[in-house]
Parts: structure tokens; C-alpha cells; sequence
């Protein structure tokens, strides 16, 4: 795992994971970048968590039906409390912790999630689901999914798909 405080200009290695074939999908940051949160997929997939800007790693285990997912997308809030994951096995459900990543709670988002984002305090978070491109199937529309409860309950908008321009 890199970091870099010069916009990238430099690389630092900052922890080397021990399974040489560790495949990262996505990493997020809290506003400090002291609370790393990065998911991995086969072979060796989870929810890693730091607190110390990626210097050590822990698994953060979610129970029960989804231990062993393939994780995807992650967003983090401002300081790191709200976190919010997808898997890629469950028909692409949102996850939700709100206590620094040490339990999760299944969101009702479980249709083919593609993007996250939430808000800095955590209050809001959005996902999408189904591009226009037919990513996931013929889909003439792409859904938004809302929270602005820091993840209680969720809202759905659909949008039409424009048509694409031959090319």
C-alpha cells in the first residue's frame, strides 16, 4: 500500500501486505487520512481497517450470510465513523457501520450497487445502481439511492437513460 502527500508526485510504501496475490478494489480515507478502509477480493477477500494511516491492517469480519463476499466500492465519512461497502456476490448490496467499521448492517440497496459516496458527517449517503451502458443487462434507466438518516432508511429516484449518439 502507497501513500503520497505531494499529490501523488511521490509514492511511500507504507504496508506490505502478506499475500503476494492480494487484489484491492477500492480504498478510502478519512478527512485526516489516519482511518484507511480498503476492500479486497479473491483470493484473499475482506474489509481491512487501519487507524494508523495504513502503518497496520485488521480484518473487519461481517457475520453471518456475507463472510466471505467479494467487497468492492467503499466510502468513508469525515472522521471515519460512517462507512459504507458493497459486496459483489449478494446481488451488489450496500452495507452500512457506523461505528468505525467494527460491526456492518445490511442496507435495503441490494440491486447491483455500482457507486457510493456519503456526505462528511455521514448524515447523507447515495448509490447508484444499473448504468445506462446496459453494464449489468438492457437497462433503459439508472436508480439513485438516498439515505439521509446515516443509512436507517434509503429512497429510490429513477432517471431515463438518454439516448447515445451513434458513434
Amino acid at each position: 500500500l502507497y501513500t503520497s502527500v505531494d499529490q501523488g508526485m511521490t509514492l511511500n510504501v507504507v504496508y506490505q501486505f502478506p499475500q503476494l496475490h492480494m487484489h484491492f478494489n477500492n480504498v478510502a480515507s478519512d478527512a485526516s487520512g489516519t482511518r484507511l478502509i480498503a476492500t479486497a477480493g479473491y483470493p484473499m477477500t475482506g474489509i481491512y481497517i487501519s487507524g494508523d494511516s495504513g502503518k497496520t491492517w485488521g480484518l473487519s469480519w461481517v457475520t453471518g450470510e456475507l463472510s466471505a463476499a467479494q467487497w468492492g466500492n467503499v466510502a468513508s465519512s469525515d472522521n471515519g465513523q460512517y462507512l459504507v461497502v458493497s459486496d459483489e456476490q449478494n446481488r451488489g448490496c450496500a452495507w452500512i457501520s457506523n461505528n468505525y467499521g467494527q460491526s456492518w448492517k445490511k442496507t435495503p440497496v441490494c440491486k447491483g450497487v455500482h457507486n457510493l459516496a456519503i456526505s462528511g458527517d455521514g448524515r447523507l449517503m447515495f448509490s447508484t445502481h444499473a448504468a445506462c451502458s446496459g453494464y449489468f443487462g438492457s437497462h433503459n434507466a439508472r436508480t439513485h439511492y438516498i439515505s439521509r438518516d446515516y443509512g436507517v432508511s434509503w429512497s429510490s429516484h429513477m432517471h431515463a437513460c438518454q439516448p447515445r449518439e451513434p458513434m
